[in-house]
């Protein structure tokens, strides 16, 4: 199984200028790098939406967000 690298992660997220409460939406979830960083900066009071036409990624990603000590502080 091939493990894929978010591209320009830190940029990214960053020039969306999220914080605590911010509201985000993720069209193209796919392996979940973005949507995991953005969740980071939004928790605790945010809110994520993310979909992908991958039944098996949006899976995926919610496995590893249960899975993550940050979140988990939160």
């Amino acid at each position: 199984m091939t493990v894929h690298k978010s591209v320009l992660l830190k940029e990214t997220v960053e020039a969306l200028n999220l914080k605590n409460g911010s509201i985000a939406v993720d069209a193209t979830l796919g392996g979940g790098g973005h949507s995991l960083e953005i969740l980071k900066r939004i928790s605790p009071d945010g809110k994520l939406i993310a979909f992908d036409q991958d039944e098996r990624a949006v899976e995926a990603f919610r496995r590893r967000v249960s899975e993550d000590a940050e979140l988990k502080k939160n």
